[in-house]
């Protein structure tokens, strides 16, 4: 993030992997802050056979969004992830060929959560932070007039008073929040659109929702305004008896192909080709619906009874 201050001085600002944002000036070079804003433990720490717990761990610390900057406030706003990790050393190392090869293993802790910091961007001292229940990878959305807008993985869309974090609202979305939050006005009517639900189950399996774009009105946040045909189109399915293979192969494309392949053929998720072989149409149902790690639950939160026939329908007509 490239920041003008009101006095004038230009610094660079660097949300990082490492759990530090970083506030350069950008004439001199020189680093101006150095501020944390998730867990920090053993960031320096050489990893032993025994193992060493590093925070954060491989999926913490801040990911792809940059922070977000207020000038009316002059704050830089920056979502982050709090997820440790325990780091082994092998001694000797073992090399297999075709595999990644790092000298070590991890094993990354239990689900991790969040925190939504404001910093000064002018010092870079904290202003206000929040902690949250999931992680926090989508960006943040300050506004001219004085609230601040983020989510996190578990679904949550948060609005902040700009100037101490006051926590204004708290809407479920029903789906993670990974990208951008935007406000615009059309027809004298302010809106808020943000991005609502997950298909990278293979980074962050505990995220859910299906990918839809939903739209708040001002006055009327608890409502969608809108979203996607996707979404719109299961609301509205009516219940039938039967499983459609039809209908669950759009639903299996939506939801289950990031993991389970586009036609099936398996990639994270095991293939389900030639499933019947294995499963009757009963059991397909009942492991759907009762999923065994790592495979996420999706019933009856993304799919509901009808969609779960109409899925193991489609999945036990696939032959191998």
């Amino acid at each position: 993030m490239l920041v003008t201050l009101k006095d004038g001085r230009k610094l660079v600002a660097q949300a990082s992997k490492d759990g530090f944002v970083y506030l350069i000036d950008r004439k001199t070079r020189k680093l101006v802050a150095r501020t944390p804003v998730t867990t920090i433990l053993n960031h320096q720490v050489e990893p032993t056979i025994e193992g060493v717990k590093i925070c954060p761990g491989l999926m913490g610390g801040v990911e792809w969004n940059s922070p977000g900057y207020d000038p009316v406030n002059n704050a830089l706003t920056v979502g982050a992830v709090d997820w440790c990790s325990t780091v082994f050393v092998e001694d000797p190392p073992v090399y297999k060929v075709g595999e990644i090869y790092s000298g070590g293993s991890f094993k990354a802790g239990s689900t991790g959560s969040g925190w939504i910091t404001s910093l000064d961007a002018a010092t870079g001292k904290v202003r206000w932070k929040y902690h949250t229940d999931a992680p926090v990878v989508g960006a943040i959305t300050p506004t001219a007039g004085g609230v601040t807008f983020a989510g996190d993985l578990g679904g949550a869309l948060y609005v902040f008073r700009s100037t101490n974090g006051e926590l204004l609202s708290r809407f479920e979305t029903g789906g993670a929040i990974a990208g951008g939050i935007i406000t615009y006005q059309a027809d004298k009517q302010q809106y808020i659109a943000i991005t609502s639900g997950n298909i990278s189950r293979t980074t962050w399996p505990t995220a859910s929702g299906i990918p839809s774009v939903i739209v708040y009105r001002k006055g009327n946040g608890q409502s969608r305004a809108n979203q996607s045909v996707a979404k719109v189109a299961v609301e509205q399915a009516s219940e039938r008896r039967m499983g459609d293979a039809a209908l669950g192969k759009g639903t299996f494309e939506t939801i289950c192909a990031g993991c389970h392949g586009a036609a099936a053929e398996g990639g994270a998720g095991p293939k389900l080709r030639g499933i019947a072989a294995r499963y009757t149409y009963e059991q397909a149902v009942a492991y759907i619906k009762a999923p065994k790690a790592p495979m996420p639950a999706l019933y009856p939160s993304l799919l509901n009874a009808q969609q779960v026939t109409d899925v193991a329908a489609y999945i036990h007509s696939l032959a191998d």
